[in-house]
């Protein structure tokens, strides 16, 4: 049995040490701040994740990569060696297997030759004489291939671009060509009318003589016909040759002789020009006479002349002197 501690006294206290309250005294406190506790939960995280891939066997077989790999390997989700040749199998079909066969779009500070490389793979020809093209330009019809060709491989385009570049000019061409030689002939028709019933029928079949008998006299084809034509309107190359075919005399009008021939007039022959003829006649005293006493060569040019200035014909042809 121990002995009892005797009770300190007053006296037992040495005098030089103060006195310190037992109330003032506060409970000690653990070290833990706030950073501590944060980076003690992010080391317990790490630890678990660790713990779970390596309890994972699906990724085992990455253990020896570097932690960059290993984490790529993890977020692509690839669980074995065989998924990532699968992928990459995947890849090189898409992309045509051959790494040449592979276009890389050339960028702003590309060369020359870079973007030559770049469409040649799009199936430019090497040069501009490489475009085959299936049909010809027409025969009426300026001929620009050789300058489609050049068009075509400075934009870079391929073979297949460039032919149906070609043929749709080629259409449109046509199609305009067509329009332009509608337009022409519906004038021409428009104006031969006209002339028509400008010159009536006597003086038109004699003026259209007297232009085919100039085109005969300088051996003008029909080309040159349809030059003068386009150039000048039906109208006014039919009545330019018509004159000149009758100056040269080698046709014959609807009188007796040359002198009804209309070969001075600008038209010919119109029926109002013979009309005035007709009058002229009745003022003349000797010709009167002539076709009063039934004179053939009268009567005849009488005749011709009536016909020409009344081409729809009249009820009588006699005439009265004025």
């Amino acid at each position: 049995m121990s002995e009892p501690q005797p009770t300190p006294t007053p006296e037992s206290t040495p005098a030089s040490e103060p006195f310190v309250s037992p109330l003032a005294q506060t409970e000690p406190t653990p070290q833990t701040t706030i950073e501590t506790a944060v980076s003690e939960v992010e080391q317990q995280a790490v630890a678990e994740r660790k713990a779970a891939v390596a309890a994972d066997s699906s990724y085992g077989w990455g253990a020896e990569l570097n932690e960059l790999d290993r984490g790529w390997i993890e977020n692509k989700g690839f669980k074995n060696p065989e998924q990532i040749v699968t992928s990459y199998r995947s890849m090189e079909k898409q992309q045509g297997g051959d790494p040449e066969s592979i276009l890389r779009i050339p960028g702003e500070n590309a060369t020359d030759d870079e973007r030559a490389a770049f469409v040649t793979k799009l199936g430019r020809p090497t040069e501009p004489a490489g475009y085959q093209f299936s049909s010809e330009s027409p025969e009426d019809v300026i001929d620009i291939t050789g300058d489609m060709r050049q068009w075509a491989f400075d934009c870079g385009m391929s073979q297949k671009q460039a032919e149906h570049m070609h043929s749709r000019y080629q259409t449109k061409v046509m199609e305009v060509a067509k329009e332009i030689s509608e337009e022409r002939n519906a004038d021409a028709r428009r104006e031969d009318l006209e002339l028509q019933r400008e010159w009536g029928p006597e003086a038109y079949k004699t003026n259209m003589h007297a232009a085919r008998r100039f085109m005969q006299k300088y051996r003008l084809t029909g080309e040159d016909q349809q030059g003068l034509e386009q150039s000048l309107g039906f109208k006014r190359a039919a009545e330019l040759m018509a004159k000149v075919g009758r100056s040269l005399g080698e046709h014959a009008g609807p009188g007796d002789g040359l002198e009804d021939s209309g070969s001075e007039l600008e038209s010919g022959l119109t029926p109002a020009a013979a009309k005035d003829r007709i009058r002229e006649l009745q003022l003349d005293p000797e010709w009167w006479a002539k076709y009063e006493r039934g004179d053939p060569p009268a009567r005849k040019r009488f005749a011709n002349l009536h016909a020409v200035a009344y081409p729809q014909g009249s009820d009588t042809l006699s005439i009265a002197r004025r």
